[in-house]
């Protein structure tokens, strides 16, 4: 009897690796979409403080559209960001339930 229910072990220990190793290739690649994600927020931050600089040097209608342009694009990678910690979350439940 136990000769028959090896192959149904080996078989669901080979699924269970595969599920191990999909959950950490979907850690691996939100993480890194994070990153960047956060690196371009540094990016913009570093671009909004200096708009913030040139139009304390040159006047408040200088630099007031691009400040909306960038404050706009920080708003979008919150957002993306949000979203990938909401879908990591999901795949983290999915994998630990």
């Amino acid at each position: 009897m136990w000769l028959s229910e090896e192959p149904n072990h080996a078989a669901a220990r080979n699924k269970l690796k595969q599920m191990e190793k999909k959950c950490l290739d979907d850690k691996k690649r939100f993480l890194a979409e994070s990153k960047a994600i956060f690196d371009r927020e540094a990016y913009l931050m570093e671009q909004l403080q200096r708009a913030e600089n040139r139009m304390a040097k040159d006047g408040v209608d200088a630099s007031l559209d691009l400040i909306n342009v960038l404050e706009n694009s920080l708003d979008i990678h919150w957002y993306k960001i949000r979203q990938n910690w909401r879908e990591l979350s999901d795949l983290l439940d999915r994998y630990t339930d």
